[in-house]
């Protein structure tokens, strides 16, 4: 069985002949992630059974997806503890003027769509797998700001948010504890008015932190209106076994206790806050910095959030959370020093129980780098689709081939003593090792995982140095586009011969 058929496994997309199209489908693109796809399926056939599945309606993408996440979900359940990271990526297909179903992004002269991706992660950094992705186009006319902010909050793009953690939380092995991490973004608070009383379980409040529901009778609408303090995510109700690291953006007002009268800024109360020790970090290469290590001062305290002005006389509540600031004193010349600041729900009680959290909210990067292998390792961007339904299939199907190789390159960095055996066809280990060895005769025990990553990533390019360090995803996606050719004639030339 291919490590395809074993991740979907338990697909269900209400025919077996589609089930298994979608495996076939995932088996050619992961083999060359960055070809088209004419030049990555197996032949003429099966390019059409491509083209047909993505355009079939009857498809749906988040069955896709589920599918993958009933996976993730079985990793998951052997760590006690997991990482639910949160964030949000566009599409741009401005390039592809006759494109349907595209909205404005950012940039309001750009077309495409939205994605919304919670991506699971071991706390060593080490991708399990996508748990959910949310796909929308913005509506080509937006409304002004102010209006914007008087919309319930099913109509702000702000909910995905909201629906990540339902889902995730939904999704959760009850002996896992699963910490959400998201960068500022995230940190959103504000009131809304509901109409509709059958909401779901993402718009229940905490009782013991804020936020208050006090119906009334509107007899003319024949409904009821609710109050409710819903986008602080530090509000809302959540299981035992659920908690946030999320980076602060706003300067709120804080308290250092509930019974307190006097207020202070977020950004002032903690910096006024003793350093309780140094850490040294390692900072992953991103577009903005060179990899580097960065030596942090670390402070720690407990704040009560008080809510905006605006919201006090909803008598909505303060919000205990346990602050974490790291802060770069003196960064390298022509570095920009880095400075977090976090908000979490976890008791941080002692400095190596906040150097925990910073690292875990370092692992934020790797969404960041799922996002860069759909698009430039993919090359999602590029696809000639006609329409944004078809995209949200090609997507979801792409999404399973991009968690493949950031989680083959995260694995080999933490489990480099693995077997391959399991992770790459036998044929695939052969050939790769008498390439790399010049042999025709290859070993009777298959090599560990980290061997193989790195020597799939010398056919990408990669030089192996010392001072290169591990081979990153685009070394190891070249690498697999040459590995699949190579295999393919191995395997016709010796299948069966060892």
């Amino acid at each position: 069985m291919s490590w395809a058929a074993e991740e979907l496994k338990g697909v269900d997309l209400g025919d077996k002949r589609r089930n298994q199209r979608l495996i076939t489908i995932v088996e050619d693109l992961s083999a060359q992630p960055n070809e088209s796809v004419t030049q990555a399926s197996r032949d003429a056939a099966a390019v059409q059974g491509v083209y047909e599945f993505w355009a079939n309606p009857r498809i749906k993408a988040e069955a896709i997806i589920s599918s993958h996440a009933k996976s993730t979900v079985e990793r998951i359940k052997e760590h006690r503890t997991i990482l639910a990271i949160q964030d949000t990526t566009e599409l741009d297909f401005s390039d592809h003027k006759s494109k349907r179903g595209m909205g404005p992004l950012s940039n309001p002269e750009a077309k495409g769509l939205k994605v919304h991706t919670v991506l699971a992660a071991s706390t060593e950094g080490v991708p399990l797998g996508v748990l959910h992705q949310k796909v929308w186009s913005r509506e080509k006319t937006r409304s002004n700001a102010s209006k914007q902010k008087r919309q319930a909050i099913e109509n702000k793009e702000s909910i995905r948010w909201l629906e990540g953690l339902d889902l995730t939380q939904g999704l959760m092995p009850a002996l896992t504890t699963v910490i959400t991490v998201a960068d500022r973004e995230a940190d959103i608070w504000d009131l809304q008015k509901i109409k509709c009383p059958a909401l779901s379980n993402i718009f229940r409040l905490n009782p013991r932190t804020g936020g208050r529901c006090a119906p009334r009778r509107n007899a003319r609408a024949g409904h009821f209106i609710i109050w409710k303090c819903l986008y602080q995510l530090f509000a809302l109700a959540r299981q035992r076994n659920s908690e946030f690291l999320i980076r602060a953006a706003q300067n709120r007002n804080t308290k250092s206790n509930a019974f307190c009268d006097e207020v202070v800024p977020l950004f002032e109360a903690i910096r006024t806050t003793p350093v309780l020790g140094k850490l040294t970090l390692e900072l992953q290469r991103t577009p903005r910095r060179a990899a580097r290590s960065a030596t942090l001062s670390v402070r720690v305290t407990k704040l009560w959030l008080q809510p905006p002005a605006s919201l006090q006389s909803q008598s909505t509540q303060a919000i205990e959370v346990h602050v974490i600031e790291a802060c770069e004193e003196n960064p390298p010349e022509g570095e920009k020093a880095i400075s977090w600041l976090l908000l979490t729900t976890i008791e941080v009680k002692n400095f190596e129980l906040a150097c925990q959290c910073l690292e875990w909210y370092s692992y934020r990067w790797l969404i960041e780098r799922y996002h860069y292998c759909l698009k430039s390792g993919c090359r999602i961007e590029q696809l000639q689709l006609e329409d944004g339904e078809r995209i949200k299939r090609a997507l979801a199907t792409y999404a399973i081939v991009a968690w493949r190789l950031l989680w083959l390159t995260y694995e080999a960095r933490r489990n480099p003593e693995r077997t391959v055996e399991g992770i790459l066809e036998t044929h695939e280990w052969q050939a790769l090792y008498c390439k790399i060895h010049k042999t025709n005769k290859p070993p009777s025990e298959a090599p560990s995982l980290g061997e193989c990553v790195r020597w799939i990533a010398r056919l990408g390019g990669f030089l192996g140095r010392k001072s290169d360090g591990d081979p990153g995803i685009q070394t190891l996606w070249r690498g697999f586009q040459r590995l699949n050719d190579i295999a393919g004639i191995w395997q016709l030339l010796y299948q069966g011969d060892f």
